[in-house]
């Protein structure tokens, strides 16, 4: 090695070490946010259905089959997808789009479902709602076609219907539940900036069971989830209850009156 070549190579590891240092001495940016910075910002939620559910957040709709939980799903897709509609009370400024990952029911079906409550809302049938291809099946939580999924459709709420076909952990245990779903989808929302709403079944003690505890699997489900929803049919007929059980950010504790009507495929809000 020439006296030049060995001049170089000290110079170069010198820069390399003052660099070292001056990295030391800046403030890390995008590491970290002051508090006063993070104020200046705002301190207004961001709700994507204005006093229920925020941007960026996880959420939960548990009730017992038959009692309306896929079109419950449409008419929130509907009205998200539709912006500046509201339902039941709650309003729906922002026009976003919508992705339903339906892993059981027929596709046609479900197709059927979207085209009557459409008709019954008095909206078109959005260009900005989508659905999973035909015969996909790698769409579980954590997985790469879930995220290529919410990437293609820039999805403002991502529904997954029902949790046991995304959460292939054992529903009971606090720490599956972390690892498998709440970690995943916190980095999907921290990425993507969407929301997800899981739906999920009751337990099949839910009539010995109150309030959230009604839901199936661990109780961190309930301390992890932004919003808990559950809709019950008390009496047998087309009424049914939407109970805001958790809430983090909004009012909690409190009934939402519903009438399902079947032909119609649409909630009415009592």
């Amino acid at each position: 090695m020439s006296l030049l070549d060995d001049l170089i190579r000290k110079r170069a590891k010198l820069d390399a070490a003052i660099q070292d240092l001056k990295t030391l001495d800046d403030p890390p940016g995008g590491l970290v946010t002051a508090f006063q910075k993070l104020v200046n910002e705002g301190t207004a939620v961001d709700w994507l259905i204005g006093g229920l559910m925020v941007k960026g957040s996880v959420n939960m709709l548990v009730a017992d089959p038959k009692v309306g939980k896929t079109t419950l799903v449409v008419q929130l897709a509907l009205a998200i997808t539709s912006g500046s509609y509201g339902i039941f009370g709650f309003n729906i400024s922002e026009c976003l789009p919508v992705l339903v990952v339906e892993a059981e029911g027929a596709r046609r079906a479900f197709a059927a479902r979207l085209a009557t409550t459409a008709r019954s809302m008095n909206v078109e049938i959005p260009t900005n709602g989508f659905i999973q291809a035909d015969g996909m099946t790698d769409f579980q939580i954590g997985s790469p076609g879930l995220e290529r999924l919410i990437a293609a459709s820039k999805a403002g709420l991502v529904v997954l219907d029902t949790l046991g076909y995304f959460h292939t952990g054992d529903e009971n245990s606090a720490t599956d539940w972390k690892k498998n779903v709440m970690v995943p989808l916190r980095k999907l929302t921290a990425k993507y900036g969407c929301s997800f709403l899981l739906v999920h079944h009751q337990t099949k003690e839910s009539q010995e069971r109150k309030g959230w505890q009604k839901g199936r699997g661990t109780a961190a489900m309930f301390g992890d989830c932004d919003l808990w929803l559950r809709m019950e049919a008390p009496d047998g007929t087309a009424k049914r209850v939407l109970h805001v059980d958790g809430n983090k950010y909004g009012r909690m504790g409190y009934e939402i009156p519903l009438s399902l009507d079947t032909v119609r495929a649409i909630f009415t809000w009592d």
